[in-house]
């Protein structure tokens, strides 16, 4: 997906180097594992629910109502409810359907600078010349990093994950219990 995005980052390389860039916190939004740990530090918030995509994948339907239920009582009732709404909203939150949906971007920097790097913008906005519809998801599908890193990207991760989750056993027990731990 990123190497479908507008070059608004120095960053051109393969993905080797795109990994090491990764690592070391210096992409687009800083450091991966420093956000995770930020957020999950605040998860006891009442306005904060987190979820992970594993869990997601692993539970659908739960989830959902998960996040119905952290909306509101009327929202979960509703939904747990009416087998009709659930079926909707369980086929528009599938990889197959949203694969399908289009995904548009700026076609450069000196766009998204001007009109603001919003993605996911109206498909009536491809006729313009300044923005176009990329592919957008990929997988859809748990253990895509194990599948794809290298032995040695493996290795780099899992120690990333240790480095940084360590603080927090209840993080690290969600990374095991989706079998993340690289």
């Amino acid at each position: 997906m990123l190497t479908q995005m507008p070059k608004h980052t120095e960053f051109t390389g393969p993905f080797d180097d795109f990994f090491n860039e990764f690592i070391a916190g210096r992409t687009d939004c800083g450091s991966y594992f420093d956000h995770v740990v930020s957020w999950y530090k605040q998860s006891d918030k009442k306005n904060i629910l987190f979820l992970t995509f594993e869990e997601t994948k692993r539970n659908t339907k739960e989830t959902i109502l998960k996040v119905a239920k952290f909306l509101g009582d009327s929202y979960f009732n509703d939904l747990n409810t009416n087998e009709q709404q659930m079926q909707k909203l369980l086929e528009y939150t599938s990889f197959d359907y949203m694969k399908k949906l289009p995904f548009v971007v700026p076609k450069s920097a000196d766009v998204a600078r001007k009109s603001g790097f919003n993605v996911g913008k109206n498909i009536d906005l491809v006729n313009t010349g300044d923005y176009i519809n990329i592919q957008f998801f990929k997988a859809g599908k748990t253990s895509y990093t194990k599948e794809n890193y290298s032995e040695q990207q493996k290795a780099i991760m899992k120690q990333m994950i240790q480095d940084h989750f360590a603080q927090l056993p209840d993080l690290v027990s969600i990374w095991k219990q989706f079998n993340v731990d690289m």
